[in-house]
């Protein structure tokens, strides 16, 4: 056997030609009553819970607030959003939950065979880029959990120059961060669900621990609630509240696409209509809400305006809780950048190389060249 061969997966000629491989055995249509069939309702909701409880989706109703809407129109225009983007991924669900198809197979209905590779690769880039940004924010959160253990952490050496963007305990932090990640991109999507199922009890419980805490210690909602809206610019308070909402749409819209990907393995179809509603119009927006929440508290507690939940935990005098925030933290980051990153860029590689690329693969070449990307420099930005 040459090497060509050992590096080839499992084939499947679905056209009935046997001398090209158009697709491969993991790219089939899972069909209903599949063995594969394995995400119930708390594997789909567990996968926005993965997305709710995140770094980026914690600072997106910030994000509004800083342009000048007063805390009620930002959330507003969070769950506006979030509906228009609930809309096109309840029915982009049902058609991979129906049919077992994955995106890439589906964009061929709209690109044709030869048109799909281009629309994949658009969104591979994109994964992979955002692969990478979500792995240095695991990093930050691991730096932050070293150093709630060894405070002496804090001094570690910097041998990197400014213009590096990123310190040597970053970038040491962002490597550990990828081999403790490595381990579950192993996995495949059926069996994924019990991470998500675990998200799914632990992140609202931290969630609503962080919410008690933010209310009790600013004695209520804070300064940032009662803050009227004031735009600097004069730009019309409509114009930036259209703004907010399309803010708040863009991190949604790939997930959207990316659900085919899951839902192919779901077991009852009809279950991923009202897990989108509830997962993305209540919890994904809850948590831009315990972002403002936390955030004002801060500045009532600390004096300190941050919207990095990272810095509000080193706020704390507290190692453990620090420590344990921080932990809560780095999970929801592995789930975003499985569900949203490594998986969708799997299945976009395996399209365009089907015979050599599987989803685990693809998953370690997407780790790989999210490296490549010097993701530091992108955050710097």
């Amino acid at each position: 056997m040459g090497l060509k061969d050992w590096l080839s997966v499992q084939p499947s000629y679905l056209d009935g030609s046997s001398d090209q491989v158009s697709t491969n055995k993991e790219q089939e249509p899972t069909p209903l009553g599949s063995a594969e069939r394995t995400w119930s309702w708390p594997s789909l909701l567990g996968f926005w819970v993965a997305e709710a409880f995140s770094i980026s989706m914690y600072q997106v109703a910030s994000s509004s607030v800083s342009k000048g809407l007063n805390p009620g129109l930002s959330i507003l225009a969070v769950l506006v959003g979030h509906f228009l983007v609930c809309i096109p991924a309840m029915l982009n669900s049902y058609v991979g939950a129906m049919f077992g198809i994955n995106f890439p197979i589906f964009t061929r209905a709209s690109f044709g065979t030869r048109g799909a590779h281009f629309a994949v690769f658009i969104r591979g880039v994109v994964a992979c880029i955002w692969f990478g940004t979500q792995s240095f924010q695991g990093g930050q959160c691991l730096q932050t959990m070293i150093s709630a253990i060894w405070p002496s952490f804090n001094h570690f050496p910097n041998n990197l120059p400014k213009s590096a963007h990123v310190t040597s305990a970053q970038l040491l932090c962002f490597f550990l961060f990828i081999i403790i990640q490595a381990p579950l991109l192993w996995l495949r999507v059926s069996s994924l669900r019990y991470m998500f199922m675990v998200e799914t009890i632990i992140m609202p419980i931290f969630g609503l621990s962080l919410f008690i805490w933010a209310v009790v210690a600013a004695k209520g909602f804070g300064p940032t609630f009662s803050k009227a809206t004031h735009i600097k610019d004069g730009t019309p308070v409509a114009v930036i509240f259209f703004q907010c909402v399309t803010t708040a749409i863009g991190p949604k819209a790939t997930l959207a696409l990316n659900l085919l990907d899951f839902t192919r393995h779901a077991k009852h179809p009809k279950h991923v209509f009202w897990t989108n509603a509830v997962g993305l119009m209540v919890l994904v927006t809850l948590c831009g809400v315990l972002g403002v929440t936390v955030s004002s508290a801060a500045e009532v507690v600390y004096g300190k305006v941050t919207w990095n939940p990272l810095e509000v935990a080193v706020l704390w005098d507290n190692r453990a809780a620090q420590f344990f925030a921080s932990l809560c933290w780095c999970f929801a980051v592995v789930g975003t950048n499985i569900s949203a990153n490594s998986v969708s860029f799997a299945n976009d590689l395996a399209l365009w190389f089907p015979k050599y690329v599987n989803a685990r693969r693809g998953a370690y070449i997407c780790c790989i060249l999210s490296i490549a990307a010097t993701p530091w420099n992108i955050q710097y930005r």
